[in-house]
């Protein structure tokens, strides 16, 4: 079944099958192509720039809790831009859209590298950075859905967040080399020049076109036929729940950087823990877009949601730095279950709210994320690091059950 209806001037899709879910063929498309290319590239940066924030703040402060608070702002202000600003990719040419996102970007983490920022100020820009983010987030799956229908969507999908991963890998194994050797002023500035590579690329790479609905509707209006479509759909509802979930999920990222001083180990250590659980999600993710077969999908997300915790729940005796990232990488491994949420999301949503409804769905998962960082740095101040990583693995659990159970019910609804 269509996504969607080829409007005048879509790019074919590809077909579907199980040849087209082959990562190559999508490349074929070059407004697809342009978008990998500058999403990737922006995507690493940013795990640089997070990793120097990492680090940044818990050399300054010594505060664990601090630390996941500062990494908290990286997710959390999107609860506001998701729910506000999503609605800009229906109403707004979604090419231009990216594009001023990312020079936002761009010019904000220039700003962030200048030294002796005060604290206040740092975590002030770092909130605009990501309410920047929120409408590209929106777009950007939106831009994806209207090019590929449904088996070769979940294909570019796949490829997106299995690339996305890669990135926040490759950016989270050798941050720490990389903030060690330059600093981590000098790193933020390279992640401010991925977003001005981006915004170029986008500007004269990727095709312009109209607005999916422009301004036949208000912002409001937008905002409230968005919210009724997801609200009104149990399948959608059972869908954002079980994406919450990843506040459980999130909790090892937040603690990173006192995890490793609690083992006794640096900055290396910090973007290999950093680095652990994106670098499952990618395995995971590759696993299940290009090798499970299609009839398993929708089994395996109820089974990968409720056992992505427990990994987690294994480190209550903080084990060294290697046994941790073994753990978390695992589970890593399970919460690639995402990857299977989202095609099953975009193809429930009308199309014509499909950015609105993304960017809801999109802000519950980071302020979900947001809210488990600064839980997780709350807990942290009573109990030790180890405890706190097994509480969070053992609550998801026991959260995620009812959720599977309730999605594998309406996904066997003929």
């Amino acid at each position: 079944m269509r996504l969607v209806t080829s409007p005048p001037g879509r790019v074919p899709a590809v077909a579907t099958g199980s040849r087209e879910r082959r990562f190559r063929e999508l490349f074929r498309h070059r407004d697809f192509l342009v978008l990998w290319i500058a999403s990737t590239q922006s995507q690493a940066g940013d795990q640089l720039g997070r990793v120097a924030l990492s680090v940044l703040v818990f050399e300054s402060t010594g505060s664990g809790i601090a630390t996941a608070a500062t990494y908290a702002l990286t997710y959390l202000p999107a609860v506001v831009g998701g729910v506000l600003l999503a609605g800009l990719a229906d109403r707004l040419p979604r090419r231009g859209l990216l594009v001023v996102c990312d020079l936002i970007r761009a010019l904000v983490f220039a700003v962030m590298a200048i030294p002796a920022l005060p604290l206040w100020l740092l975590c002030s820009l770092l909130v605009t950075a990501v309410l920047a983010g929120s409408p590209y987030g929106a777009a950007a799956p939106a831009i994806v859905a209207d090019l590929f229908t449904a088996d070769a969507y979940v294909a570019a999908q796949g490829l997106r967040t299995a690339s996305a991963q890669a990135a926040q890998v490759i950016g989270f194994a050798v941050g720490g080399v990389v903030v060690a050797a330059i600093g981590a002023h000098v790193t933020l500035a390279v992640d401010a020049a991925t977003f001005a590579v981006g915004a170029l690329l986008l500007q004269f790479g990727m095709a312009a076109r109209p607005a999916v609905v422009g301004a036949t509707r208000s912002a409001g209006e937008q905002l409230r036929t968005g919210i009724r479509a997801v609200a009104g759909d149990r399948r959608l509802r059972i869908l954002i729940g079980l994406t919450w979930l990843y506040a459980w999920w999130i909790i090892p990222e937040g603690l990173a950087a006192p995890y490793a001083a609690a083992t006794g180990s640096g900055p290396v250590a910090v973007g290999f823990l950093l680095a652990a659980a994106p670098a499952g999600s990618l395995l995971g993710v590759l696993a299940l877009t290009r090798w499970v077969p299609d009839g398993w999908r929708r089994r395996l997300l109820s089974v990968l949601a409720p056992a992505s915790g427990l990994p987690l729940v294994a480190c209550v005796g903080e084990p060294p730095v290697a046994v941790a990232v073994v753990l978390w990488a695992t589970s890593g491994v399970c919460t690639a279950y995402l990857v299977l949420v989202v095609p099953e999301f975009v193809a429930i949503v009308p199309a014509d709210v499909r950015g609105q409804a993304i960017g809801i769905a999109g802000s519950g998962l980071l302020a979900a994320q947001g809210v488990g960082l600064l839980v997780g740095g709350g807990l942290v101040a009573f109990w030790s690091v180890g405890t706190t990583i097994a509480v969070g693995g053992a609550i998801g659990v026991i959260s995620a059950a009812p959720l599977a159970l309730a999605w594998h019910r309406a996904a066997t609804v003929p």
